[in-house]
């Protein structure tokens, strides 16, 4: 039996594998409209070109941008957490190929893909405008986008971990993956909530269900 059979890379694939699958046989329980379709290619269409204006860079990977997770969050809030993953999955994707920094199948997997897929994970939170006072509303909004970050945090995390170790430079690895990536993650973080509390996010919830019933007469 091969020694490196059960490295760290190797298992890491097998459960990223595992964890994709799971996703996709959620996401593929939802009945995707001809509303959602449009609404996911515009927002991925907006998220990417957001994410092209980059306010700092990281120098392996990561980015500060004015707000290129909004889209895909907005997308979460709106029609749940399933059509919100689906839409950061295909915007990782595009990233991968708008400017990717890859040293490993497994760390792209982690840091476009999975990682952006995770955005999507905000829409599991999210307010009952019928219920909430407007402070539990931003409440739950923020808390969807921490979330979501969160999640993100998780998979660069892991791949920082693995694959970029050296730069750490004697440094702890866990902690130097950790700083590196929070340090822009937080920026993103406080930029997407005060942007998304400061929209009508009640008004197009609101607006896109009607219009979604609408269809659904015809």
């Amino acid at each position: 039996m091969p020694k490196d059979l059960f490295s760290i890379p190797n298992i890491l694939s097998v459960l990223i594998v595992l964890v994709l699958l799971l996703l996709f046989i959620r996401i593929k329980k939802v009945k995707l409209t001809t509303s959602s379709m449009v609404t996911i290619g515009l927002t991925i269409a907006i998220a990417t070109v957001l994410g092209q204006f980059k306010l700092f860079k990281m120098p392996q990977g990561g980015s500060v941008t004015p707000g290129s997770l909004i889209p895909i969050l907005l997308l979460s809030f709106i029609y749940g957490p399933e059509i919100g993953m689906l839409g950061g999955f295909i915007l990782g994707i595009l990233n991968l190929f708008l400017g990717g920094y890859v040293v490993h199948p497994i760390q792209l997997l982690l840091d476009y893909p999975l990682a952006f897929m995770m955005i999507g994970i905000g829409g599991f939170i999210k307010p009952n405008y019928s219920k909430d006072t407007p402070i539990q509303s931003r409440i739950k909004i923020s808390l969807g986008i921490l979330i979501a970050i969160l999640g993100r945090l998780l998979c660069h995390f892991l791949s920082g971990i693995i694959f970029f170790s050296e730069y750490a430079k004697g440094q702890n690895p866990y902690i130097y993956s950790l700083v590196y990536n929070i340090s822009f993650l937080s920026i993103e973080f406080i930029i997407s909530c005060i942007i998304i509390n400061l929209l009508p996010i009640k008004n197009l919830i609101s607006n896109f269900n009607s219009v979604n019933k609408n269809k659904a007469r015809i």
